[in-house]
């Protein structure tokens, strides 16, 4: 009872702590110029801006351009034709199948069991005479 006390009061303090992430520019503004809660939409870059204090916060620019990791090389072999001409199939084509493709091979297979009747019989139709009710009250003839 008290590791279940402690754990949700760990939990509890934990949830309370945590704040969303606020970056001062990270989304694009909605095609009406729609942005997040505490954020702007500026018309110059179409980004939604976030406002601190009163003040519309500007974007973070690196100090220099982004480049690769590593340059672009080239493929480390030559490209070359295929090994045979396009024309040519790389496999055999099937002269005919060794059956009509309308017969199966083998007849449906029967029901693991049989086939069991409903509980009780089916409605009667929509159409069909409705019981008199006197007739199903009266006693039967030989009481």
């Amino acid at each position: 009872m008290i590791r279940s006390l402690a754990a949700c009061a760990s939990l509890a303090l934990a949830t309370a702590c945590y704040s969303t992430p606020q970056p001062s520019c990270s989304f694009k503004c909605g095609p009406t110029m729609e942005c997040p809660d505490n954020y702007v939409c500026s018309t110059t870059d179409n980004i939604c801006h976030l406002v601190s204090n009163g003040t519309v916060l500007p974007c973070d620019v690196p100090d220099a351009p982004r480049t690769p990791d590593s340059p672009v090389l080239p493929p480390d072999s030559p490209i070359i034709t295929p090994d045979s001409p396009t024309s040519m199939p790389d496999a055999p084509s099937v002269e005919t199948p060794d059956s009509p493709v309308e017969v199966p091979d083998s007849p449906p297979a029967p029901p693991d069991s049989p086939i069991e009747m409903p509980d009780a019989p089916p409605p009667p139709p929509p159409d069909a005479p409705k019981p008199d009710a006197a007739a199903l009250d009266a006693p039967a003839p030989d009481a």
